[in-house]
């Protein structure tokens, strides 16, 4: 790689390695993007790329791959693309009712809050979530939101496998289907018209959705390399 990985927060040294392959600029900046939340970093590791790539290699004559999205899921292969023909919004997503707090995925399986980050996420972080366009919220792992068909107030939200992987063909199960509702901020589940909402204890769980309370709003912030 061409900049130590402990120093630069890389999701991964190969991902250094790719960099002196790509054919212009704009691909090693949105591989960057997503690869690494340190923008002083990202300009560091983008110079040293140009000026290997210029005086050592040939991706050409190689045959390489300069494609990012190749990257992510070839070389770093557990992680999921987020890309807008597959996606509706991909993000961090926090609480209207505080700002400072997002959705966290504690652990392989749980759904809680946390404080958000305060900068751009990557795409290793374990604030990302996206929302399919059929209809579910995907971590980057192929984990899915599930309501576990509880539907008692104040159930919790949980992490489990996908009932699909394919984030736009097929269709989730009821327990996994979600969406984002712009005009009202929910993240709703519309077989039970229940909302993501923020409970006591930086903790989450399912309610009946009600314009009124705050909540039960969300904004998405939006992963900065989505949609471009």
């Amino acid at each position: 790689a061409v900049v130590s990985t402990q120093s630069t927060g890389l999701v991964a040294e190969s991902v250094g390695e790719l960099l002196n392959f790509c054919s212009d600029d704009s691909s090693r900046e949105k591989l960057l993007v997503k690869a690494t939340n340190q923008p002083v970093y990202r300009q560091l590791i983008l110079n040293y790329s140009r000026e290997i790539r210029e005086e050592q290699f040939d991706p050409a004559a190689m045959g390489c791959h300069s494609n990012y999205t190749w990257w992510t899921e070839s070389v770093h292969e557990e992680y999921l693309s987020f890309e807008p023909d597959q996606f509706t919004h991909a993000g961090e997503i926090s609480s209207v009712m505080d700002a400072n707090t997002c959705i966290d995925l504690v652990d392989p399986w749980h759904v809680e809050l946390y404080s958000c980050r305060g900068e751009p996420i990557s795409i290793a972080d374990n604030h990302l979530l996206g929302f399919t366009q059929n209809g579910a919220i995907m971590t980057t792992t192929y984990k899915c939101f599930d309501t576990v068909y509880r539907t008692e107030n104040g159930s919790a939200v949980s992490l489990w496998e996908c009932h699909t992987r394919d984030p736009v063909y097929g269709a989730p199960g009821e327990s996994q289907q979600f969406e984002f509702d712009e005009r009202n901020q929910w993240i709703h589940n519309p077989p039970t018209h229940r909302c993501v909402t923020m409970l006591e204890g930086f903790k989450v769980g399912m309610m009946p959705c009600e314009e009124e309370r705050v909540d039960q709003r969300w904004v998405i912030k939006p992963a900065p390399w989505f949609g471009i």
